[in-house]
């Protein structure tokens, strides 16, 4: 587990500030060719009226305004929306409409606070919808640069893990361990009656017989067990539905693999009567 925390606190620290920095280039950018824009505009009309700000003091504003808004706005609103989809567990594409619902409240408290300090209503109104308008798209480019960075991320370490498998195994298996406040909520409950575990390759598997007390458990889940004030996570490989395992009768088994250490560990939590949380 606390491989998993620091790794996934790294990851979120990592992908943030890369979302953070693609959009505030892009903001810093669109500022400067708005003034370019501007700026030719008016000399193809003979207008004799420039922008009325220095190129860089609007490229400054740009990049300024792209930052503040990053930091607090779409990091907040990205970070919760994450936090809610993947306890609810819900797919991934619904943290976008989960934090823009996060930026169109923070639209109205803003036109809400605006009112109550002598500005109009319709002032109000229009300064949010302008605000709302623009933080939406930047949200969209902001999820995609997060996205793609925690896929890279993770398809990098799940890579490691099988090319380095020494250096990089522990951490693959940790990355998909949940942690912090991304811990889903349980989907099942599963009473363990006992334990065996076999050779598969290089790496150890075991086996956890027992019931399902409610809920469902599939493949890919994970199974999370207490030992005193530790507790700890290990993905299941695949469930087995069948009445007996070679001589050892039972109703359900799960795989786990697991390395040495995780193999000791799980031993002791194994026990009969013990309770599992799947998520």
């Amino acid at each position: 587990m606390a491989l998993a925390t620091s790794w996934n606190t790294a990851r979120f620290v990592v992908k943030h500030t890369v979302a953070a920095a693609v959009v505030t280039a892009g903001t810093g950018l669109i500022a400067g060719v708005s003034w370019l824009t501007m700026y030719l505009w008016a000399a193809m009309a003979h207008s004799g009226s420039e922008p009325a700000i220095p190129f860089l003091s609007a490229v400054m504003g740009g990049l300024a305004s792209g930052a503040a808004s990053s930091v607090l706005v779409l990091l907040p609103s990205t970070a919760l929306a994450e936090v809610v989809a993947t306890n609810s567990r819900l797919r991934l594409w619904w943290q976008l409409p989960l934090a823009a619902l996060v930026i169109s409240g923070i639209g109205i408290v803003t036109a809400i606070v605006n009112s109550a300090n002598d500005v109009t209503l319709n002032t109000a109104l229009a300064l949010m919808l302008t605000a709302t308008v623009s933080r939406m798209a930047a949200l969209f480019v902001y999820w995609w640069a997060l996205q793609s960075t925690d896929w890279l991320l993770r398809s990098t370490v799940r890579v490691g893990g099988k090319v380095w498998p020494s250096r990089f195994a522990a951490l693959a298996r940790a990355q998909e361990e949940p942690s912090g406040l991304l811990v889903p909520r349980s989907r099942a409950r599963f009473r363990i009656k006992e334990h065996f575990t076999f050779e598969d390759g290089a790496t150890p598997v075991l086996v956890i017989t027992g019931d399902v007390l409610d809920g469902v458990v599939r493949d890919g889940m994970h199974a999370c067990a207490t030992i005193g004030a530790k507790q700890v996570s290990a993905r299941i490989r695949s469930v087995q539905h069948a009445d007996s395992m070679g001589d050892r009768p039972f109703k359900v088994g799960l795989l786990l693999p697991l390395n040495e250490q995780e193999l000791g560990t799980w031993r002791a939590a194994a026990v009969e009567g013990a309770v599992l949380r799947i998520v």
